[in-house]
């Protein structure tokens, strides 16, 4: 009976420390807001916090949800058990935090939506190669007849340059791709210059001293850039025998490990994992100089305004004068692509990669180069979803590997 007594005894201790846990447990988010137990949540979800509800007494039936969404996006725990919840996941269960990323080999992260460059399940219809070659058509035949020079330039996404790291559960479906079925469109297209830049940068990954592009980021670092823009130079130069050819060894590289880029910031792993950041300098120095001006309108959904349209000059004009169209992976060039034109304009036009007459009409340009990751091929013909009023996105979001 004694024995039986001790038990039940302990039985009750262990629940009630267990139901004490749990309402403490409740009650912390509760309780930080007067107390402050916890640090400021740094928001690392590629999203805006749910805003605070106005309380109106006429309109009650949402304020429950829309409340709910607030505290569970704004209580201070919430990072330190998300950041938890990644940590477990990643490191014990081996497997994504969040579906929009995918794990591979030896700590490389990969954005799921531009797989399927690289899977080719889906490709182009005949439909979206004829709009296609027409649009080009079009735009460099319009620019033909004002004497501008028209290039496209094509970013292979990372998977294609670093396949090897890829999980093994991610196969090819097509022998081809969406962007070989477009440069085959192209062919022929009086001028126009297609510069598919893979064959360049798995030319060069196999003696580089660095990794081409971040291991925690889907973009090519300021190495891999580099190593791609001398090959657009050199097809440029073809034309415009002024501009100079870039060769690896005019620069100088600093490196310096970082927290991990926007990838593991999703994971809300950038502070454990680490990442090699490259800067590209010129041995001998900057011959440009930024315009800080503002000459077009700058549409209200684009979300980095500051850099939605950038102008360059150089001290050398015999150099042409360029018009850049461009997207993210232009970033990397910020210290290069200035470097090798007169008069630059760099416009980035909300990933719908457009000819803009108007903005051609004004810089009037010796040539138009646009630079696009070839996931975005279809935004040429739809558009960018945030500038659609039905929201349809062109590259379709769902994992289907």
């Amino acid at each position: 009976m004694e024995i039986n007594r001790n038990i039940a005894v302990g039985i009750k201790i262990r629940r009630t420390i267990l139901f004490t846990l749990f309402i403490c447990v409740l009650a912390l988010p509760i309780l930080d807001y007067g107390l402050k137990l916890s640090g400021e949540y740094e928001n690392t979800e590629n999203r805006n916090k749910a805003p605070l509800p106005k309380f109106n007494i006429d309109l009650l039936d949402p304020f429950p949800s829309q409340f709910d969404s607030y505290f569970s996006d704004n209580h201070n725990f919430r990072g330190e058990l998300l950041s938890l919840n990644s940590k477990f996941k990643y490191n014990i269960l081996k497997i994504s935090p969040n579906k929009s990323i995918v794990e591979g080999k030896n700590g490389w992260l990969y954005l799921a939506k531009y797989l399927d460059s690289y899977v080719s399940k889906r490709l182009l219809t005949n439909i979206e190669l004829d709009s296609l070659k027409s649009i080009f058509e079009y735009r460099s035949g319009w620019l033909k007849k004002k004497g501008i020079k028209h290039y496209l330039a094509i970013v292979p996404n990372k998977p294609q340059i670093y396949p090897e790291f890829l999980p093994s559960f991610i196969n090819k479906k097509n022998s081809t791709t969406k962007t070989e079925q477009l440069i085959q469109a192209l062919d022929g297209i009086p001028n126009l210059n297609v510069i598919y830049l893979k064959d360049t940068l798995l030319s060069a990954k196999e003696n580089a001293p660095f990794n081409l592009y971040y291991k925690t980021d889907q973009h090519w670092n300021e190495y891999g850039a580099l190593v791609g823009f001398s090959k657009i130079i050199s097809e440029i130069k073809k034309d415009f025998p002024a501009v100079a050819e870039i060769y690896l060894d005019n620069y100088n590289f600093d490196t310096t490990y970082t927290n991990g880029k926007d990838l593991a910031k999703i994971l809300m792993l950038h502070k454990s994992i680490k990442e090699l950041e490259i800067r590209t300098i010129p041995k001998n120095g900057f011959s440009y100089h930024k315009i800080d001006t503002v000459k077009y309108e700058i549409p209200v959904v684009f979300p980095y305004k500051k850099v939605h349209q950038l102008y360059y000059s150089n001290s050398n004009k015999q150099l042409p004068n360029g018009l850049v169209i461009r997207d993210s992976f232009t970033n990397a060039l910020a210290n290069t692509l200035p470097e090798s034109f007169g008069e630059t304009t760099v416009v980035w036009d909300t990933w719908c990669y457009e000819l803009h007459e108007d903005i051609v009409e004004n810089e009037k340009p010796d040539f138009l180069l646009t630079i696009i990751i070839e996931t975005n091929i279809p935004f040429i013909i739809y558009k960018h979803n945030s500038i659609r009023e039905d929201g349809f996105n062109a590259i379709d979001p769902k994992n289907e590997w």
